[in-house]
């Protein structure tokens, strides 16, 4: 799943709150909207580590900080600014 896939999950999911009446149902869907927001940045920096071929893949856990620990080993200062 890439940032874009992440994002129309997260519009999915808040697209249903709108018209939803149950409240049971509506809290489903705002926890989901809420883990599927969230998760954004997350798969944004994947994502970004993949562009800039830093070496991480989706099987590692990528902060902001490993991100730019290894950005910054590899002198690639383009990356740096554009994470997020």
């Amino acid at each position: 799943m890439d940032t874009r896939d992440k994002l129309e999950e997260a519009q999915y999911f808040l697209n249903s709150l709108r018209d939803e009446e149950d409240p049971n149902r509506f809290n489903y869907n705002l926890s989901a909207f809420l883990g599927a927001w969230r998760s954004v940045l997350d798969i944004m920096l994947y994502d970004l580590a993949e562009v800039w071929t830093l070496g991480l893949t989706r099987e590692d856990r990528i902060t902001d900080n490993e991100f730019s620990v290894a950005a910054k080993a590899l002198n690639y200062s383009d990356a740096i600014s554009s994470r997020i």
